[in-house]
């Protein structure tokens, strides 16, 4: 009988590693990795023996966090998620550099930081282009990799 909301799931007899399967040598496509939560898994995925491909906005931004990934391979390109032909650049460089993509990582994001009462929409289809369309342009640019693989 399926659990209910409210109802409590057994408690599994062992919690999911995430070492479960070997990283080694695969691919992580991280957009938003120069900076903030990008940068982070970016520098925790090395440490899996993956390689990084990593979308951002401005080039001294992606060097200054190559630069932080030391020891890793690291693939930088400068791009705007909002932008289709942007997306699909950095991930055909990266199947060029590296032979494959095994993650999509969709990090790239922006807020007003405006209360909504001062809210301009002109901002607001900013973030949107960003954070709705950027997802769907660096999907789209890497599904065919992601199916390949079945990643």
């Amino acid at each position: 009988m399926p659990a209910r909301w409210g109802t409590r799931a057994a408690p599994m007899s062992e919690p999911p590693s995430m070492t479960a399967t070997d990283s080694t040598g695969r691919v992580a496509f991280i957009t938003g990795g120069a900076s903030g939560i990008g940068l982070a898994v970016a520098a925790l995925l090395p440490r899996r023996g993956m390689k990084l491909a990593l979308l951002d906005l401005t080039e001294s931004a992606l060097q200054s966090a190559a630069a932080q990934l030391a020891g890793g391979e690291v693939l930088t390109v400068a791009g705007d998620v909002t932008r289709p032909e942007d997306c699909q650049r950095a991930v055909a460089q990266a199947v060029q550099r590296f032979g494959r993509i095994d993650l999509c990582w969709t990090n790239a994001a922006i807020g007003t930081g405006a209360p909504l009462r001062h809210a301009d929409p002109q901002d607001w289809m900013w973030v949107v282009q960003v954070n709705v369309f950027g997802v769907l342009h660096t999907v789209q640019a890497a599904l065919p990799q992601l199916i390949e693989r079945r990643a």
